[in-house]
């Protein structure tokens, strides 16, 4: 998971890369392999990715809605490299009602309310809509267990989001952010 410059860098150069988190998919929760190389030192930056045969990965290319994977952000705190591919990683593999994100995807994808779906006539708004609204359903369900999950482990990153939401309820009621030492003065007064 490439986040800076220098880790852009140091993902081209064979051995230096090593200490860089796996890219890994948001579905899955996988690591995201590459093809071979086509040659010594090539090492492609696109992933490699087939979904011949795979039918959740399918219907999310054929929904073409553009399913996004997480932020890499929590409010305004962004996740450390670390944090956000521990973050893929549980996206796409804690358990919620004992299946995985993917798991939950497939059942849904197979039953008959989601096949239901396509006696709605076909290319009108409501023929997708149905089906993307099962989707997202079930992606934000897992997304919101791998973020409460990441926060359990994350003590720092806890403390942060927490810290974060504390600003934002502050600047609501209209105090904002203070410098310690302006809070200090405003409560001397």
């Amino acid at each position: 998971e490439v986040r800076t410059f220098m880790d852009s860098v140091r993902n081209t150069v064979p051995g230096f890369s090593d200490d860089l988190p796996a890219r890994r998919s948001w579905v899955t929760g996988e690591p995201i392999e590459y093809p071979a190389a086509l040659g010594p030192d090539f090492v492609s930056p696109f992933p490699f990715t087939v979904n011949e045969g795979d039918e959740v990965l399918s219907e999310l290319e054929r929904l073409q809605h553009g399913f996004q994977p997480p932020e890499k952000k929590f409010g305004n705190v962004e996740l450390s490299t670390e944090q956000y591919s521990r973050f893929m990683e549980l996206h796409g593999t804690i358990k919620v009602g004992g299946r995985t994100m993917y798991q939950e995807l497939e059942r849904q994808i197979g039953s008959s309310r989601y096949r239901d779906a396509a006696k709605v006539e076909v290319n009108t708004p409501e023929y997708d809509d149905i089906r993307m609204d099962i989707v997202r359903a079930v992606i934000r369900s897992y997304r919101k267990a791998a973020k409460a999950e990441l926060l359990r482990e994350d003590d720092t990153l806890r403390d942060a989001v927490v810290k974060d939401r504390q600003n934002q309820i502050s600047v609501r009621r209209g105090r904002g952010v203070m410098h310690p030492l302006e809070e200090l003065n405003r409560l001397r007064q």
